[in-house]
């Protein structure tokens, strides 16, 4: 995954973003994780860190963890978390930055657990909570694939603002 996003950045010439070969979370530390196949028909950015996590025999690769806090960064405008049940750990780990540069966050959840989480981290940390429901599968998508892996897969979608700020609108630059 790492290596395509690599190449995506290199490809559309982005060279003011910074990549970071970790995962986000609440604490630094160091998880053993599975290869998965690369040639299975499978959504591939569905995929539960926490499932790949630990296999029988201890992994078979090292992935550190990192903090958004450890970044230190001096902007931070919009979060975007699709980490498959691991958003409040996200949250968790970007507890500084987000109190300091109060960003725009998106997060997609597909479990209501992890909905439910968002929702109490949003009332403890003075956000306001926007959510809309949506089909997994587009069949109007990028691609033109055909194909519903997907089967009748819905995801929540939410939308995090600092209390007291409006949504941005068509005349309003994000």
């Amino acid at each position: 995954a790492f290596a395509l996003l690599q190449e995506n950045a290199r490809i559309n010439q982005r060279v003011n973003v910074d990549l970071y070969w970790a995962c986000a979370a609440e604490a630094p530390r160091t998880i053993g994780l599975r290869r998965f196949n690369s040639a299975a028909s499978t959504n591939y950015a569905g995929m539960s860190l926490k499932a790949m996590q630990d296999a029988p025999s201890g992994g078979e690769y090292e992935v550190p963890l990192l903090t958004i806090d450890s970044l230190r960064l001096a902007r931070l405008d919009l979060m975007k978390i699709d980490v498959e049940g691991m958003e409040k750990e996200v949250l968790d780990g970007a507890s500084q930055a987000i109190a300091r540069l109060k960003p725009t966050i998106c997060a997609e959840c597909n479990s209501i657990l992890a909905g439910l989480r968002l929702l109490e981290w949003c009332m403890a940390n003075q956000y306001d909570c926007f959510g809309f429901l949506t089909e997994a599968f587009n069949p109007n998508n990028f691609k033109g694939a055909t194909e519903n892996i997907f089967d009748h897969s819905r995801e929540f979608n939410f939308l995090l603002l600092p209390n007291g700020c409006t949504a941005p609108t068509a005349d309003v630059p994000v």
